[in-house]
């Protein structure tokens, strides 16, 4: 009886072993996501950034434009 529940002991001793191991992994799989999403949240913020301030200039650029040419037609 005594062996029996020392290999009981030792199985669950085993599993759980498994058991961190298998959730260690998990661990640092969820922190690489996290590390990843995060570095998208960002580059998505500076894309966006970007595109507003093209945006920007491309209006100036029109208003320019368009100052030029009213500045051409009336000389």
């Amino acid at each position: 009886m005594l062996n029996k529940f020392t290999g009981l002991i030792r199985e669950v001793s085993s599993a759980a072993g498994e058991i961190n191991s298998v959730s260690t992994m998990a661990t640092e799989a969820a922190t690489i996501s996290q590390d990843e999403i995060n570095s998208q949240h960002s580059q998505t913020e500076q894309a966006a950034t970007a595109v507003t301030e093209m945006s920007q200039t491309i209006q100036e650029v029109a208003r320019n434009a368009q100052g030029a040419a009213e500045a051409a037609t009336s000389t």
